[in-house]
């Protein structure tokens, strides 16, 4: 993967916006769009922003990723 490419995962993490994320990542306001669209498309930058999201949400937690809570559910 292209540093390019990784900054892309990392800037996307913070709004899930992949054209402001294309932006910040350095490649050109012009194409942003357009770059956005494809680098999302492309299975292993997909697969490696679902793996940063899952990390975030076992740091963040404190349980691992897929955890699935079984309780009472609460109705307001």
């Amino acid at each position: 993967m292209t540093p390019k490419r990784y900054n892309f995962c990392l800037e996307y993490l913070i709004d899930f916006n992949a054209t402001q994320a294309a932006i910040r990542a350095k490649f050109s306001p012009h194409s942003a769009r357009w770059i956005g669209y494809e680098l999302k498309r492309k299975p292993f930058i997909e697969f490696y922003i679902k793996e940063l999201i899952d990390r975030r949400i076992e740091r963040v937690s404190n349980l691992p990723a897929g955890f699935c809570f079984r309780g009472k559910r609460r109705t307001f």
